[in-house]
Parts: C-alpha cells; structure tokens; sequence
C-alpha cells in the first residue's frame, strides 16, 4: 500500500541515498560518462516538447537511464541494488508525480547535477541530487 506517509519516507531515503551514490561516484566519474549524461538530458528535453502518446513512457525510460548513470559508477553494489529495489517498488507513484507539469524542473535540475559533476564539486553534487529528490515530494505536499 502506498501512503503519503511512505511516499515522504521514499523521497527522503531516495534523496540521501542518490547523494552518497553521486559523491562516490566523483571518484569514477569520465568526461564520457558526463557527456551520456548530458546527452540523455538532452533527449529529455526533446521529448518534453513531444505530442506523442508515447512520449512520456520515453521519458521516464531517459530519466531513469540518467539517474542510473552515476548510481552505478557509485560502484558500490549494495547502494545500487537497494535504490533499484526502492525505485522499483515506488515506480507506480512516481509515474503518477511525474504526470505533472514538472518535466522542464526535471531538465534544469539534471543541468545542475551534470555541471556539479563537472566541477567534481562533492558538496554541489549531494546538494543538486537531494534538491533534484525532493522534487517529487514537493509536489505531492502541494
């Protein structure tokens, strides 16, 4: 069952848990991979402009890729499975959030994340990935 209570406690643990997979990813990180990741940001914002039913499976699909990107050069696989079982678990709610007109939020986000990478700013990255996390909740408090 899914509540709002659990739904909080998802965007919380999601947020914390994505941050530390940024910050070990930094030590990992290659130009390329920053450059997949701006390239599927890229495609995000292709879509978002789309008139295609299918247009929002894709995104999700994209936005799942990006985000998948630096939690598996986090490279430590316990962190990866249990945001994938988590993620998993909540995707039903998260395909109803992301119905919501937060799709070009989402981008601008990613360019905040992409360019802390970037920079391999530590603070910068836990700080953009958390921010980008509680997106989600911010909505559902609206």
């Amino acid at each position: 069952e899914i509540n709002e209570k659990n739904v909080i406690e998802f965007y919380q643990i999601k947020g914390a848990l994505e941050a530390l997979a940024g910050r070990l990813a930094l030590a990992n990180i290659t130009s390329e991979d920053i450059e997949e990741m701006e390239r599927l940001n890229d495609k995000l914002k292709e879509i978002s402009f789309s008139d295609e039913d299918t247009a929002f499976d894709e995104f999700n699909k994209i936005h799942n890729s990006f985000h998948e990107k630096f939690i598996s050069l986090s490279g430590n696989t316990l962190l990866i499975e249990i945001l994938r079982n988590l993620v998993k678990r909540f995707m039903r709610f998260r395909l109803m959030v992301e119905q919501s007109n937060f799709i070009r939020e989402v981008i601008l986000q990613h360019e905040d994340i992409i360019e802390a990478f970037k920079k391999k700013d530590e603070k910068e990255v836990e700080k953009t990935i958390k921010k980008n996390a509680n997106l989600g909740l911010e909505l559902i408090k609206k």
